[in-house]
């Protein structure tokens, strides 16, 4: 059976007045003719999504969804019955987001994060906002790397997130530099993989990368100001942020770092510039 639920390329068999229907060399499958946008004869190759239709039937499409199987994205409700609540995916036919998939209640006109599966039995898709169902275990080699993050829920501590469409992430309220939305994917750093597999995130680089990015600016900084600012680790979280757009988390490692390079040294009242010594 053609892939349910993702985007795909698949070769013109033959026209019809319905539409055209194309094939992977083994199945066919119908793209209706409103989502014709050009000639395309016999032989040529179409991009398109597959799903289930209101008669369960595999049906192509054109248009994009916000997400694939596997996938997450924000989305909106345009409608609740009682089978639970109907998102707006960018697709004709919403996505059903089951009762027993929902996180919380959702009315229409709410915006959630909603994670896109499939049925294997039946070959219908449908939407759950209980992430942590579906979200993996993140490997240890993710630590320090650059990844895409999708908040979804605000806890006692910061911000749930869904990693790089696979792995459950926090952003600490500790590390962010400034107001973040929920459902708006933001830039972030795995500062750390727990046990667990739960991703630590952070919003500035970290360690060495940290250094190659935020240092020379840190160090540029002490140089004009003479070789030393009245910032350190016990300096507030608000003048740290208005002074360096960083979060204390990420300050307090990028001074670390940059002491046990022997750059700086960090002082009751500061940090003070390692001047090379003149020989």
């Amino acid at each position: 059976m053609l892939p349910i639920g993702r985007r795909q390329v698949l070769t013109v068999a033959r026209a019809t007045p319905v539409g055209l229907f194309l094939t992977d060399g083994k199945e066919d499958v119908l793209l209706p003719r409103k989502y014709v946008k050009r000639d395309s004869p016999p032989g040529s190759e179409v991009e398109v999504f597959l799903y289930l239709d209101g008669e369960e039937r595999p049906v192509a499409t054109t248009e994009r969804p916000l997400a694939e199987v596997g996938q997450v994205a924000s989305m909106r409700c345009v409608a609740a019955g009682p089978g639970g609540a109907f998102m707006d995916w960018g697709l004709e036919k919403d996505l059903l987001v089951p009762f027993a998939e929902q996180r919380g209640p959702i009315r229409p006109g709410d915006q959630r994060v909603v994670w896109v599966g499939l049925d294997e039995v039946s070959g219908r898709l449908y939407g759950s906002t209980r992430l942590e169902r579906y979200l993996s275990p993140a490997p240890p080699e993710l630590a320090g790397q650059k990844v895409q993050a999708l908040p979804y829920s605000r806890h006692t501590h910061g911000l749930m997130c869904a990693v790089e469409d696979r792995y459950l992430g926090m952003l600490f309220d500790t590390e962010a530099s400034g107001p973040l939305t929920l459902g708006r994917p933001f830039t972030a750093y795995v500062r750390k993989v727990r046990e667990d597999g739960r991703v630590a995130l952070a919003l500035t680089p970290v360690g060495y990368e940290a250094t190659l990015q935020e240092g020379p600016a840190l160090l540029q900084k002490l140089e004009k100001a003479g070789g030393f600012l009245p910032f350190n680790d016990k300096t507030s979280p608000e003048e740290i942020r208005n002074e360096f757009g960083l979060s204390k988390a990420s300050f307090k490692r990028l001074i670390g770092t940059l002491q046990r390079g022997e750059k700086i040294k960090i002082e009751s009242h500061g940090i003070r510039l390692v001047r090379p010594e003149s020989t």
